[in-house]
């Protein structure tokens, strides 16, 4: 999520040439041949790399438990949405820092977060509070829950519409670094387009084209260890790194922002309120 601090109107024009470029040259999908390299998106005035991809089937599960891909898991954190509110000693609805994060354009209110029938609702919507034109919300572990590896799994539905941006990660608990992985991003109007991504201390980031998944619920994972990071959709992997792996305590993050720089703001098609819906979150450890 830190990108949204990093872009200049220099950047974006340097972008958008980068942009044209490799859309020019490579096709946003899933066919490409075993072991074969494709030049990411760039995003401006960040570090552009490569990822390796194998093809994948188009039609995977959803709406399911994913198992994960190693022998003897322990869970180690488990959180089902259980009851008709959040648990305090889990979770604070705020960043470290305070409820706003220019340039978005949301006030993370506490009411914007609603749990019932095992579901958590972020709400995003028009409405003006503290001086920002919508409302939204976001959890965040710090202070309560961190933790070094493991497989961590979160069963979401997310919302469609421009300027919405439901993202799923996590940052080091030493908030003086840089560093952070986040297991997605999603552009509201490109629900389709799934972001991976980690910051140690550039970017790099992982894309996957494939269905609309503001249609459904599906299951997100990323599989810390030392030696790599490995992050799967609906138990398939999709995208691998094994270069500059973090090895301290991270906590937990989820949240719906609105505008920002890199998703735009909402025009008059999208619709409010709009809903990042999450089943669970579930970490596993060897």
């Amino acid at each position: 999520m830190s990108r949204r601090l990093i872009f200049t109107g220099s950047g974006i024009c340097i972008g958008l040439l980068f942009l044209m470029a490799a859309c020019s040259a490579l096709p946003l999908s899933n066919d490409l041949a075993p072991g074969s390299t494709s030049t990411l998106m760039p995003r401006p005035a960040e570090l552009t790399v490569s990822a390796t991809m194998d093809p994948v089937p188009t039609d995977t599960a959803n709406s399911v438990s994913v198992t994960p891909p190693f022998d003897d898991a322990k869970l180690i954190f488990n959180e089902e949405f259980s009851g008709d509110q959040l648990d305090p000693d889990t979770w604070s609805t705020e960043y470290r820092w305070g409820r706003t994060n220019e340039p978005e354009l949301q006030y993370y209110s506490p009411d914007a977060l609603q749990v019932s029938d095992g579901i958590l609702h972020i709400i995003a919507d028009k409405r003006q509070m503290e001086g920002m034109d919508y409302t939204s919300g976001l959890i965040a572990s710090y202070d309560r829950f961190t933790f070094t590896y493991g497989y961590l799994e979160m069963r979401a539905k997310i919302p469609a519409g421009r300027g919405l941006w439901p993202a799923f990660w996590m940052h080091l608990n030493d908030d003086d670094k840089s560093g952070e992985i986040d297991v997605f991003e999603f552009l509201g109007h490109e629900p389709n387009i799934i972001h991976m991504s980690y910051h140690f201390p550039e970017l790099q980031e992982f894309w996957f084209n494939g269905p609309d998944y503001s249609q459904d619920y599906h299951t997100y994972a990323v599989d810390w260890q030392p030696d790599k990071i490995v992050w799967y959709v609906d138990g398939v992997e999709r995208a691998r790194t094994t270069t500059e792996i973090p090895n301290e305590p991270m906590y937990i993050l989820a949240n719906l922002a609105v505008g920002g720089d890199w998703p735009g703001s909402p025009d008059r098609n999208t619709q409010f309120p709009a809903h990042f819906d999450i089943d669970y979150i579930r970490i596993y450890q060897r």
